[in-house]
């Protein structure tokens, strides 16, 4: 999603209004966060790259209207496993409503 673009109905659609939308993207822009990204689970919170040497794995917060398949108590020391396949490696950890931390484990 090209956030230059003027257009916020996807966003809200996501189920996160304009106003917070706006609020969260100066906070990142602050925080010097990788990147915001709305996909077909949520909203994405990047808080790092994926890279060669992390096998394109990465890690951030993430904002969910439908309840995840492959929640964990805790996600340190996680590895992904078969059982996980199905979620493309999302793993993600419940913080508070629809907010989650999540792991982002590339095979």
């Amino acid at each position: 999603m090209d956030l230059r673009k003027n257009d916020l109905s996807a966003i809200e659609r996501a189920g996160l209004p304009r106003g917070r939308w706006m609020h969260y993207q100066d906070q990142l822009r602050r925080l010097g966060l990788y990147g915001v990204m709305k996909g077909g689970r949520g909203i994405e919170f990047r808080v790092d790259p994926g890279s060669i040497s992390n096998g394109d794995s990465h890690k951030g917060f993430m904002h969910r209207t439908a309840l995840p398949r492959h929640v964990r108590a805790s996600l340190d020391d996680y590895r992904i496993s078969d059982a996980d396949e199905t979620e493309f490696g999302f793993v993600l950890k419940p913080l508070k409503g629809n907010w989650y931390l999540y792991l982002f484990v590339n095979r």
